[in-house]
């Protein structure tokens, strides 16, 4: 008897942050402007970036990074954040990632936003729309 069948298997569905319609929307959004954004970090335009990293337990964890390096698929940057849930990861570290796991971004020239923070726009509209929703409910 295996442990597994004595413990029973631990089943986890929802290890994986799974993204609603409109938050995936956003993130193919991004995907879809990489070959600019490496194009305008090549102009020396400041890029961050919000990463999906996965934790030893399989979990993940998004995190904001300043790119330093971009060869075509694989990025070199210096985490930002400091991680809740990626253990083996530190403030401040040197970390390398493939583009396949951008979430977001945030560009700016002379110190000043251009353009990116599709996902969070998101995500404060929806928490817009469910706050307008309790307080509708809340004056009935």
């Amino acid at each position: 008897m295996t442990l597994n069948e004595f413990f029973g298997k631990k089943i986890n569905t929802l290890q994986k942050f799974k993204l609603d319609s409109e938050l995936q929307k956003a993130v193919f959004k991004v995907q879809s402007k990489l070959t600019e954004l490496k194009r305008k970090f090549e102009q020396n335009s400041a890029l961050y970036l919000l990463v999906e990293f996965s934790t030893l337990t399989s979990q993940t964890n998004w995190l904001w990074v300043e790119v330093l390096e971009w060869e075509e698929n694989s990025l070199t940057a210096l985490l930002l954040d400091q991680p809740t849930k990626t253990f083996h990861l530190r403030q401040g570290s040197k970390v390398k990632f493939k583009k396949g796991s951008i979430k977001d971004y945030q560009l700016y020239s002379d110190n000043v936003f251009i353009s990116g923070n599709l996902t969070y726009q998101n995500i404060e509209i929806k928490e817009d729309k469910v706050l307008n929703i309790l307080i509708d409910r809340l004056s009935h």
